[in-house]
């Protein structure tokens, strides 16, 4: 009985501190679900948290980027399915291409451009779809574009939006998925608190300096740097959030041709409020004192 109130106690100081001590924790895990089976969208790996259509659910807590406007959701806002040339942005028009969540996300483009196409390009200084990947995909730089060339999807409006639409409550991103195509040792992907603010001090050695290279995804799976058919050089990568992170962004980056990507999902969780924390806390810690007081 002792040992129970002495843990009831750890809990209760550990619920209070929660918002005042950055665990900076992040865990990489690597694995998803394929959407290849009959009736499936025929897009390779997605989340294992995303529903079997691969679409978003509103309310469900899970928002999904297909780049393909027949899983789009649009009660998320309007897909963009145009390019956008002042942005750096392509998109391959009449074969059902889009950025699905242009609504609700920041995209950032610098060097050859950005683009989203369905099927590996013929040119030698295009891109590949991902292994098994029958839909649209995105990739950078465009098809000729320059070098070095980056990404960066930023989801602070995102969060904005839930938090206007609940009353002001705060969200945070707790969990992040994409699947990584024949992924190439000049590859890497940067992620973000804010700004441009690297998401550092993870115990996780793979993301300890908030960038998460090619070469150490391939290390770690045994692929082979551009393989575009090996399951260990195209898989699913996702990274869970400690409740304290503050995950806001992440940019792909390249230094040759190319990176490619598909099927990115976010989950986001409301956060607490500090008041809400401290009466946990508080019941906690009376729960315990009353264990003690209790005759064994």
């Amino acid at each position: 009985m002792k040992v129970f109130a002495k843990t009831l106690i750890t809990v209760a100081a550990a619920a209070a501190a929660l918002a005042m001590t950055p665990a900076q924790a992040v865990v990489v895990t690597f694995g998803g679900q394929n959407m290849n089976f009959v009736g499936g969208d025929q897009s390779g790996l997605t989340s294992n948290y995303a529903p079997t259509d691969n679409k978003t659910v509103i309310g469900s807590g899970f928002y999904g980027e297909t780049f393909d406007l027949a899983t789009a959701n649009q009660d998320l806002g309007t897909p963009m399915t145009d390019a956008i040339p002042a942005a750096g942005i392509s998109i391959q028009e009449n074969n059902g291409c889009s950025i699905n969540s242009w609504a609700s996300v920041g995209v950032t483009v610098s060097g050859g451009g950005f683009s989203v196409r369905k099927g590996t390009a013929s040119n030698p200084s295009g891109a590949a779809a991902p292994a098994g990947d029958s839909t649209c995909f995105g990739f950078g730089p465009q098809i000729g574009g320059s070098l070095p060339a980056s990404t960066k999807i930023d989801y602070t409006n995102l969060l904005a939006g839930l938090s206007a639409a609940n009353s002001g409550a705060t969200f945070r991103i707790s969990y992040m998925g994409v699947y990584y195509g024949s992924i190439d040792n000049y590859n890497n992907i940067a992620f973000y608190s804010s700004g441009n603010t690297f998401l550092t001090g993870s115990a996780d050695p793979l993301l300890s300096d908030g960038v998460l290279t090619g070469a150490e995804i391939l290390g770690s799976q045994g692929g082979t740097s551009g393989n575009q058919f090996q399951p260990q050089s195209n898989v699913y990568v996702n990274l869970a959030f400690d409740a304290d992170e503050s995950f806001k962004a992440f940019e792909f980056r390249t230094t040759g041709v190319a990176f490619e990507l598909d099927n990115i999902w976010v989950g986001v969780t409301q956060v607490p409020e500090p008041e809400s924390l401290a009466l946990i806390g508080l019941g906690l810690l009376a729960l315990a004192a009353s264990r003690r007081r209790k005759p064994l």
